[in-house]
């Protein structure tokens, strides 16, 4: 029993060596992709490039990180292409970037019949912030707020069906009876705020740190909050405090947890288990690197 025993432990450890040196050599020379949901203009490609630049030097190999933008449905198009198998995800080299808690969170619903994954096609690897989600107006308006848009015809920036600046104010319409209207094309956050300032757009339904990013360019008021009530700013509403009935509540309340999955980086199902392990190690060496902490 004793020499068994030994013989079942040298293996692990020479199969654990073996995994670690074949990922070593896996990942050298290779080009790592960071697929972002999103256009290049918003806030979801600017946290794929603060990535990009520091996650390499904690892969084994040291690979090169890119970022390639996969801008569609408010991040439907690039969770499709990776579900599909269209985007190949068994050479361990794709991580992916959903544009907020949204589009993975909705579609366990889902929100739209273009979905065509669920959330458990995706292997959560690294998370940079947990926050909560913003309906805001421009400050000039008289809307102060969520019942100050009944019947107003309100416009809001969005890129796509399935992500929050578009799907917050169609579950507003159905909640409360507002008449909300997505104004959809729009490339990234950094276009729906300037469309606000030239007055294309009335609002837009973005993360609390975009938004802060983005308010030089006009001043915005924030009408409502959803997410957990730990993570709302002081003076912003929750969402929670208007809501009267039951079915209302548990149905926003799972959009208010789903926060946890904002800027959060992911792998598909399909990633091999040991990319998937380095991947994950990396990104939470990559956390506590002095540098990127500074950066």
């Amino acid at each position: 029993m004793i020499q068994a025993i030994i013989a079942v432990l040298t293996a692990i450890i020479i199969l654990g060596a073996t995994s670690v040196a074949s990922a070593s050599e896996y990942y050298s020379g290779k080009t790592v992709t960071i697929l972002v949901g999103a256009g290049p203009s918003g806030g979801t490609s600017m946290y794929g490039h603060l990535v990009k630049q520091f996650l390499g030097k904690h892969l084994p190999g040291n690979p090169k990180v890119i970022v390639q933008n996969k801008q569609g449905g408010g991040g439907i198009k690039m969770g499709n292409l990776l579900t599909s198998g269209k985007i190949d995800s068994s050479d361990g080299t794709k991580i992916a970037l959903f544009p907020g808690s949204f589009p993975l969170a909705a579609s366990a619903i889902p929100t739209s019949s273009k979905m065509k994954y669920g959330p458990a096609d995706f292997i959560a690897v690294g998370a940079l912030l947990n926050e909560a989600t913003i309906v805001a107006v421009r400050a000039d308006s008289d809307v102060k707020t969520v019942y100050d848009l009944l019947e107003r015809g309100f416009r809001w920036g969005a890129s796509g069906k399935g992500a929050s600046p578009s799907l917050v104010p169609e579950l507003l319409n159905k909640t409360f009876g507002t008449n909300n209207r997505p104004v959809y094309g729009y490339r990234g956050s950094g276009s729906m705020i300037k469309a606000i300032a030239m007055g294309e757009t009335d609002g837009v339904v973005l993360a609390m740190s975009t938004l802060k990013k983005k308010e030089k360019i006009v001043p915005l008021r924030y009408i409502l909050a959803i997410g957990n009530k730990e993570l709302i700013p002081e003076g912003i509403p929750d969402i929670q405090d208007y809501l009267l009935d039951e079915k209302s509540k548990v149905l926003w309340q799972f959009f208010a947890n789903a926060n946890v999955f904002a800027r959060t980086f992911v792998v598909h199902k399909n990633t091999p288990k040991i990319a998937t392990y380095h991947i994950t190690k990396a990104f939470w060496n990559m956390m506590r690197d002095p540098e990127f902490i500074k950066f």
